[in-house]
């Protein structure tokens, strides 16, 4: 029985309110790996860039989540987390930019 190729998700974490506004994304590699990438821009202006290096998906998901869980509390806001499918060639990507595209207009 031939099996399916597992989908790659890339997940985004926003902590977002008047005094501060954070987004994180954990971007998928190969093999169940993954990276972080985001940035944090405070109300003072001040701007702040962060990223890992390339480790175990699971690990870097519990790790992102706690430290936005944190910020969002120390800051009396909350986590907004979406997850979603990343294309794996460009004709795939090429079909989820036309079913999304009503969103565009």
């Amino acid at each position: 029985m031939l099996t399916e190729p597992q989908k790659n998700f890339s997940e985004t974490f926003i902590v977002w309110n008047d005094y501060i506004n954070l987004v994180g994304a954990l971007i998928p590699s190969n093999k169940g790996r993954a990276s972080v990438r985001g940035t944090i821009r405070f109300k003072n202006g001040e701007k702040l860039s962060f990223s890992s290096k390339t480790d175990d998906c699971k690990i870097l998901h519990q790790k992102l989540m706690s430290l936005c869980q944190f910020i969002a509390k120390l800051y009396g806001t909350y986590v907004i987390h979406r997850k979603g499918c990343v294309a794996d060639s460009i004709n795939e990507a090429s079909f989820l930019l036309k079913k999304e595209s009503p969103l565009l207009n």
